[in-house]
């Protein structure tokens, strides 16, 4: 079962989105707030993000930033029910609230199998996975 961790600092909202997608099958961590988001992708094993744009402590870009600089690089789904800020976001998916939880699901499932194929890729481009490196080769 794959772990999303859905960023929500309106404290109903995160537990209607957690309780959504616990429904469609995810395992499901929550934070609300930046720093405590931080400290879970840092602490638990976090397969996407959900996490809204504009939280009391930053900004969800903040969250996107760590994860793509860190091991796991994370995909991050953003939502938000402001007007799409005019900044870029990286190509990233935005549902605009309110939006449909099995659509979120869908959504999330999406962007999750997109970051598993393209990590598979770059393994396999890898020399070093494939055994040709000189280490591999007894040189």
């Amino acid at each position: 079962m794959s772990v999303v961790l859905i960023v929500e600092d309106d404290a109903d909202l995160l537990a209607a989105i957690s309780d959504g997608l616990v429904d469609e099958g995810w395992t499901v961590l929550g934070a609300g707030s930046v720093g405590e988001a931080l400290e879970l992708t840092r602490t638990r094993q976090v397969d996407v993000v959900l996490s809204d744009l504009r939280l009391a402590d930053g900004d969800g870009q903040e969250i996107f930033r760590a994860c793509q600089a860190g091991a796991g690089g994370q995909p991050v789904v953003f939502m938000t029910g402001l007007p799409l800020p005019e900044r870029d976001l990286d190509g990233s998916t935005v549902l605009t609230k309110p939006f449909d939880l099995a659509q979120a699901a869908i959504a999330l499932r999406r962007v999750l199998s997109q970051h598993r194929r393209d990590l598979r890729t770059k393994v396999s481009a890898d020399p070093c996975s494939r055994g040709d490196s000189r280490a591999a080769r007894g040189a």
